[in-house]
C-alpha cells in the first residue's frame, strides 16, 4: 500500500490535486502555444520523408499506400492544430494530444516497417520524435511515458529482425535507442518536477506579497485612526476652559 502511494506521489511530483489543477490551468495557454509550434515542426520532416518512400519503393502499391497515409496524417494534423485553440481545459488538451501522438507513432512505425532490414537510419528520426514527444510537447507525464513506450516498442520490433542480417550494427542501434529513450523519460520527469516547484514558489511569493500589502493597508488604517484620535483629543483639550 505504501509503495502504491509512493508511486502515486512520484507521478504527481508531490503536488495535491488542487495544486496540480492550478498549475495546469495557469500554464494552459502557454502549453497550447508550445505544442502548436513543435507539432508543426514534427510535420515538416514527416512530409519531407516521402522522398525516401519513393527511393525505397518506387511507384509501387506500397508507395501509394504510404503516400495516402502521409496525406491523411497531414490533413489530420492541420485540423488538429486549428482545433487546439478551441479547447477549453487541459483535460481535453491532454486527450487530444495523446491521440495525435499515438496516430503519429503508429504511422511512423508502419512506414519504418517497409524499410529494408539492414536500414536503421530511421532510428534517428524515432529518437528525435521521442525527445519532442516527452520534452517539447506539454502533456501529462503518464501520457508521455505511454506514448514513448508505444513508439520505442514498435521501433524495437522493427529493428530486432535486423539482428540476423547485421547483428553488431542492429545491437548498437537498439541499445542506443533504448538508452536515449530512458534519458528522455527521466529528463521529462525532472522538467515536470522543476516546473511545478517553480510554480509553487511563485505562488508563495505572490501570497507573501498579498499578505504584505494587506499588512501595509491595515497599518495605514491604524495610523490614520491614531491621527484622527489625536486630532480629536487636541480639539477637545482646546475647548476646555483655562485653569481646568
Amino acid at each position: 500500500m505504501n509503495s502504491v502511494r509512493g508511486i502515486q506521489k512520484w507521478l504527481a511530483f508531490g503536488l495535491s490535486a488542487e495544486q496540480e489543477d492550478r498549475f495546469r490551468q495557469a500554464n494552459f495557454g502557454e502549453d497550447i502555444s508550445q505544442a502548436r509550434i513543435f507539432i508543426f515542426l514534427v510535420l515538416l520532416p514527416f512530409v519531407a520523408l516521402l522522398v525516401n518512400d519513393y527511393g525505397f519503393l518506387g511507384f509501387s502499391g506500397k508507395f501509394y499506400a504510404l503516400l495516402a497515409l502521409r496525406l491523411v496524417f497531414t490533413a489530420y494534423t492541420v485540423l488538429f492544430l486549428k482545433s487546439l485553440k478551441e479547447l477549453s481545459n487541459y483535460h481535453s488538451y491532454d486527450r487530444a494530444v495523446f491521440f495525435w501522438v499515438l496516430f503519429f507513432a503508429l504511422a511512423n512505425i508502419a512506414i519504418n516497417s517497409t524499410r529494408p532490414e539492414n536500414f536503421v537510419a530511421h532510428t534517428i528520426v524515432t529518437v528525435l520524435a521521442v525527445f519532442i514527444i516527452v520534452l517539447a510537447i506539454p502533456n501529462r507525464f503518464t501520457n508521455q511515458v505511454i506514448m514513448a513506450l508505444v513508439y520505442t516498442i514498435g521501433q524495437t520490433l522493427i529493428i530486432v529482425p535486423g539482428l540476423r542480417v547485421s547483428p553488431q550494427a542492429s545491437f548498437v542501434v537498439l541499445l542506443s535507442m533504448l538508452m536515449v529513450n530512458a534519458i528522455a523519460v527521466i529528463s521529462s520527469w525532472l522538467l515536470h518536477f522543476w516546473r511545478r516547484r517553480e510554480f509553487l514558489t511563485r505562488e508563495e511569493i505572490q501570497k507573501s506579497r498579498v499578505e504584505t500589502e494587506i499588512q501595509l493597508i491595515e497599518r495605514k488604517k491604524a495610523e490614520e485612526a491614531l491621527r484622527e484620535s489625536e486630532a480629536l483629543l487636541f480639539a477637545f483639550l482646546e475647548q476646555l476652559p483655562v485653569g481646568t
